[in-house]
């Protein structure tokens, strides 16, 4: 369901995007697909987690440097939590996790997907940051 839907936006702003920002909206597409998977598929998702890092490291200095290390950092931090996590289900009586680590797991993955989704979009319909309304032509929002 939803990882349809943001496969669905990454094919189309690969479609509308400038060719000049086209290999940087490439990177960025793969890392918020392989963020989606992991975020929104059930079973074995964890391998597309460790190839969101490899395709993200691409683009995390192209442009909103802050905001994209903001998400690296937070997905490493979320990373080692569920990987704790597993370990603590499989064998139980593990480190420390409770249900509530998972639960925070799954808010910042669904959390950094939707920012990716929302930079993926910005890429055909620039936005203003200060106004958060679409730009016109004129350079004015509204």
């Amino acid at each position: 369901g939803l990882f349809l839907v943001v496969a669905l936006v990454a094919v189309y702003v690969l479609y509308k995007v400038k060719k000049e920002r086209l290999p940087a909206v490439v990177w960025l597409s793969a890392a918020t697909l392989a963020l989606a998977a992991y975020t929104f598929m059930t079973r074995a998702h964890d391998k597309h987690f460790y190839s969101f890092f490899a395709l993200f490291a691409f683009v995390i200095f192209d442009k909103h440097v802050r905001l994209r290390l903001i998400i690296y950092v937070s997905m490493m931090a979320m990373g080692i939590t569920n990987t704790l996590y597993s370990i603590n289900y499989q064998y139980g009586g593990g480190p420390f996790l409770s249900q509530g680590a998972a639960s925070w797991v799954s808010m910042v993955s669904v959390a950094a997907t939707a920012v990716l989704v929302f930079e993926l979009i910005s890429e055909v319909y620039p936005v203003d940051k200060k106004l958060m309304v679409p730009k016109s032509k004129s350079g004015e929002g509204g």
